[in-house]
């Protein structure tokens, strides 16, 4: 073996078409030893420090595309393997990094449109049948525990939480997990506690003992003063 070419294919924003941007590791001693002793988990560092042997990175070649206008900083950042390293050269050569704002602004209202079909369908359906415990646990659910805040509503989960959870009485665990959701939603962090430590009670006495683990960590949350989030 003397050396690894690896390539990947960039859009041109220069003019159409596509680049192709190498990243080299030429095969010396020390690179043997390393493939010979398994540390290939330290091979990055040595192309990095290798460019006198002609090694390069993806994250050189991509930095120098984008610093060159031949592709746009963020094909450059899509294509890169080690984030980490082209953000830290992006740094050095000055490029900005402000397009991660906007695409993950855009991501977020991807998904928050998504969330608002779902909640409308949801929403419906309860709308039909408004005295259906699940259609009101599901309800409730969706609007304590939504990552979006456009769509969080701790008042009206609480009050459907609380009428499905008391059409069985306080007794199904999953109807008081998600009350607790709703009384987090709404600061009452002690009362989701309770909630959610009788909800592990209830899966113990039924034998469960792995539902009613799973259920720490939503304590701890809990006891912190944090809100679910359903991610």
């Amino acid at each position: 073996l003397r050396g690894v070419v690896a390539q990947t294919l960039c859009k041109r924003q220069d003019s159409e078409g596509r680049i192709a941007a190498f990243e080299v590791l030429v095969v010396t001693t020390s690179v043997s030893a390393l493939i010979r002793e398994a540390k290939t988990h330290m091979l990055p560092s040595v192309i990095q420090t290798g460019r006198n042997y002609g090694m390069q990175t993806f994250a050189d070649e991509l930095t120098r595309f984008a610093s060159k206008g031949i592709i746009s900083p963020e094909e450059a950042y899509i294509k890169a393997v080690d984030k980490s390293e082209i953000e830290t050269k992006f740094s050095l050569a000055g490029i900005s990094l402000d397009f991660k704002k906007k695409a993950a602004e855009e991501a977020r209202q991807r998904g928050l449109r998504r969330a608002q079909d779902i909640l409308e369908q949801i929403k419906q359906a309860y709308e039909q049948n408004p005295k259906s415990p699940e259609t009101q646990m599901t309800y409730a659910w969706v609007l304590a525990t939504s990552p979006y805040e456009e769509i969080r509503n701790g008042k009206l989960a609480l009050k459907l939480a609380e009428q499905a959870s008391r059409a069985f009485r306080d007794k199904e665990p999953e109807y008081l997990v998600t009350l607790a959701a709703a009384h987090a939603e709404e600061g009452a962090f002690k009362r989701a506690v309770e909630m959610v430590r009788r909800a592990s009670d209830i899966y113990m006495q039924r034998g469960d003992a792995v539902k009613a683990a799973s259920l720490g960590s939503r304590i701890t949350l809990y006891e912190k003063g944090n809100a679910y989030r359903d991610e």
